[in-house]
């Protein structure tokens, strides 16, 4: 998925419906998503 992603909420919502990959380049800048969160998401 390219663009759109605001929150973990989105990429749990693409994980669910296994895509493989999504862009989260506006949500790092704006600081909604962040890499402990990223790592958090990725140990459940």
């Amino acid at each position: 998925v390219g663009g759109g992603i605001k929150d973990m909420d989105d990429i749990k919502l693409y994980n669910k419906h296994n895509f493989s990959g999504v862009l989260i380049g506006t949500a790092l800048h704006d600081g909604t998503i962040n890499i402990d969160k990223i790592r958090k998401f990725n140990l459940s």
